[in-house]
């Protein structure tokens, strides 16, 4: 009986701490803006509602932010960085998107995952949170797929589509499913 108190202590507990009315009505109003269009608005109305986006950056279409617990929070996006529509942000641990980044439509950044357990249920239920570093002037192609605890090294090309796995050097030109170091790229010096 206790543990099944503590369980529903928790689920309180994280429920109340992931109700952010703030959040919900930016969010909400968020979302009424047309894609493409007030982008600069829409970044204030997230950075109103929580989220750490520096000034300069164009959030091109309403975000999908999920997470446990107060997570608006734990989004990190630099100055001059793009953000286009359809994105989704799991939002369990931190992403931060350095300066410049672009990010194509329906790209997921996951930082949530779990264990794998006995053949009655191989996904665990507790949640392993790791977060997600891009770091200065990458380009991320549309739908693509960042998995927990990657860092992107600055300068470097994610190809749409690609699913990423394993962390990236600085100046890589990556592609696939898994992703993989097609090239290295010049001019990262700039």
């Amino acid at each position: 009986m206790d543990g099944a108190r503590e369980r529903l202590a928790r689920e309180i507990r994280s429920l109340r701490d992931g109700v952010n009315p703030r959040f919900g009505v930016a969010d909400f109003a968020a979302r009424l803006l047309p894609n493409y269009a007030l982008c600069c608005t829409r970044a204030w109305l997230y950075r109103a509602a929580g989220c750490d986006i520096s000034p300069s950056v164009t959030i091109q279409g309403a975000l999908q932010l999920l997470g446990s617990g107060p997570s608006a929070g734990r989004l990190h996006v630099g100055t001059g960085t793009i953000i286009a529509p359809l994105v989704t942000l799991g939002l369990d641990s931190d992403v931060f998107l350095g300066r410049n980044v672009s990010v194509a439509p329906g790209t997921v950044f996951h930082t949530a995952t779990h264990a794998i357990g006995f053949g009655s249920r191989r996904m665990q239920l507790p949640v392993i949170a790791q977060p997600i570093v891009v770091e200065d002037g990458v380009w991320i192609g549309a739908r693509c797929v960042i998995l927990p605890g990657i860092r992107i090294g600055r300068g470097s090309i994610v190809a749409a589509g690609s699913v990423v796995t394993e962390n990236v050097p600085p100046n890589s030109f990556i592609e696939g499913n898994p992703a993989v170091i097609r090239e290295t790229l010049p001019f990262g010096d700039r």
